[in-house]
């Protein structure tokens, strides 16, 4: 396959098992920058095949931290990142590059949406908030878009630009494919480290919480999950996985509104 000016940016540790087809549905990129937090397994020797750029680091709660400091190694202006979950099928990458070509005159225009896969245990999600129909910002403009250190929320377009779609076509294989959990052991321990910063992360991007909120967070969230974005088409599964999310959900609003208080004691003081 071609070459062409697209960088991208991996972050990984001891992910021996996905990283080949990660790296192998880039192919078309010419600019590939591997992060590896401290991999016990073969990763390395993997990205060695295929990255232009290795790093090592030390693990962090989140690959954000990471692309914050990557981003500026890359020598594109676009820039694609993907976890070594995630699989470009041939048809988006098709689509990404005919994009990019129609685009590339639009100085506005600062990321590619993108329509995302999810999947638990190789099992199609349809809904709950990470099935169904998503979409990730997947190729952006390293100078139009923000790389923050800050987990789940330090992606985003930069003030005066906007983002183009890529829509799914009909046989609804134009997605990035997002394995994203092979084991609910891995699911737990993912989120329980992301857990580490959601509290102070939201504090810091100007999101308040009450006690009313909090104490509703259970019922809201598990209804948005399972009932509006349909995590019943998922069964036993899509029930687990709604109530998991009504939990984290609470857990992230209790951190917050701990810090809340501690910020307004001392303030008080």
């Amino acid at each position: 396959m071609d070459k062409f000016p697209i960088s991208v940016m991996i972050v990984g540790y001891n992910e021996e098992k996905l990283l080949p087809a990660c790296f192998k549905s880039i192919s078309f990129c010419d600019d590939v920058h591997y992060t590896d937090l401290g991999s016990s397994d073969d990763s390395i020797k993997i990205a060695e095949q295929f990255a232009n750029h290795i790093y090592h680091r030390k693990p962090v709660p989140s690959c954000e931290m990471i692309q914050t400091e990557v981003v500026h190694f890359t020598k594109n202006d676009w820039v694609i990142f993907i976890d070594p979950d995630e699989v470009v099928d041939e048809t988006l990458a098709k689509d990404v590059l005919q994009k990019l070509d129609e685009i590339k005159d639009n100085n506005g225009i600062g990321a590619i949406k993108v329509p995302w896969q999810f999947y638990f245990k190789n099992t199609k999600l349809k809904g709950t908030v990470w099935g169904g129909r998503n979409q990730k910002f997947f190729l952006v403009n390293k100078h139009r878009f923000s790389f923050d250190p800050v987990v789940h929320y330090g992606r985003k377009l930069k003030t005066g630009f906007i983002s183009t779609d890529i829509q799914l076509n009909k046989n609804e294989t134009n997605v990035l494919h997002h394995y994203w959990m092979n084991s609910w052991k891995v699911f737990f321990r993912k989120h329980k480290r992301y857990l580490i910063n959601e509290g102070i992360d939201r504090y810091n991007l100007g999101v308040r919480t009450t006690l009313k909120a909090l104490l509703m967070a259970p019922y809201f969230e598990f209804k948005k999950s399972f009932w509006t974005l349909k995590g019943y088409k998922d069964g036993i599964l899509g029930f687990f996985l709604s109530a998991f999310w009504a939990w984290y959900q609470t857990s992230a609003y209790y951190s917050l509104y701990r810090i809340q208080k501690r910020k307004t004691e001392v303030k008080n003081e």
